[in-house]
């Protein structure tokens, strides 16, 4: 893409290709990094999704409009017998992680910043809504076959090369992120983990009583929340664990992590108890009292719903 990427270009090009109906040209538009970076904002992400929607309709009709080679599209399915079908959650799996594979990042770009905004999209995706069903031949097996799949190998490459850049501040947000993905799939024990590790980093960086660490075990407690098979063993958890109720165990650690969150709000003058953050951490702690109290009815709860609803009570 060239350097004159003007924010004129941005609203108007991709939209002029859609309406044209070259869709060849559109996709090889939002695979450039830079124009990815550039619609991927507040502004313009559901335009983003809206062209992605079009390219992924003209694929599942077979539709022959996107002027690639002798008038036909590169993306229409094949009907012959024998070949194997692979559905996609979406296309844009496919070309942004070959993107990905691929590394041609522009020259100022810097890798972890634009690789984590690509995951971040990736798991924006997930939730956005439907997409059409894609069927391919010949998708490498290697590649994610879906949103969720495609967050975690871009969140972990972001951290890849923030590594690289010895940045560990950076590293621990991309960690903040990755356990997010994790808690939302219900892979709590990797998510405490990374949670922890992602503590430490900003207490030896920032100080026991930065606004990160009090984020970070707000975030720590929702995933012990609904964490199981946690050890009795634990702090706060031993005094509950004659009842060898994990759901209780997980709650009392809960609650213990968020106390001492609020400890950092009340000793730290910049956040102070009236900070949105200490809003948000008597909101978690909050529901861990309603879970503790109704303990029997949540747990029924939770045997009737999928555990990856386990983020359930924790939107205000």
């Amino acid at each position: 893409m060239s350097p004159d990427l003007t924010e004129r270009k941005i609203e108007e090009l991709p939209y002029h290709l859609q309406k044209s109906r070259n869709f060849v040209a559109l996709r090889e538009l939002l695979c450039d990094w830079q124009v990815f970076d550039r619609l991927f904002t507040s502004q313009h992400e559901d335009d983003l999704f809206k062209y992605w929607a079009a390219i992924e309709e003209q694929a599942r009709s077979g539709g022959n409009a996107s002027h690639g080679n002798d008038g036909e599209s590169d993306m229409e399915m094949s009907d012959t017998e024998g070949k194997k079908e692979r559905q996609l959650e979406s296309l844009l799996v496919t070309y942004y992680m070959d993107m990905l594979k691929n590394r041609a990042f522009p020259a100022n770009a810097v890798r972890g910043a634009i690789v984590l905004k690509l995951a971040n999209f990736f798991q924006e995706s997930s939730h956005h809504g439907k997409s059409p069903r894609i069927y391919f031949d010949d998708f490498p097996a290697s590649l994610p076959s879906s949103f969720i799949d495609a967050a975690e190998i871009a969140f972990l490459k972001a951290k890849e090369y923030y590594q690289l850049g010895t940045q560990p501040l950076e590293v621990a947000n991309v960690d903040n992120a990755l356990a997010n993905l994790y808690h939302i799939q219900a892979k709590h024990e990797e998510a405490v983990e990374i949670l922890q590790d992602t503590i430490l980093v900003y207490t030896q960086q920032k100080g026991e009583s930065a606004l990160e660490v009090a984020v970070t075990l707000n975030k720590l407690a929702q995933v012990l929340m609904y964490s199981k098979n946690q050890s009795a063993d634990e702090g706060a958890g031993a005094a509950v664990a004659g009842k060898n109720d994990s759901m209780l165990v997980g709650l009392a650690r809960a609650k213990e992590t968020l106390n001492r969150a609020i400890d950092i709000c009340q000793r730290n003058m910049s956040i102070g108890l009236e900070h949105s953050v200490a809003a948000d951490i008597y909101y978690t702690l909050g529901c861990a009292e309603f879970m503790t109290r109704f303990e029997p009815f949540v747990a029924l709860l939770f045997d009737s719903v999928s555990e990856t609803h386990s983020f359930l009570f924790l939107s205000p």
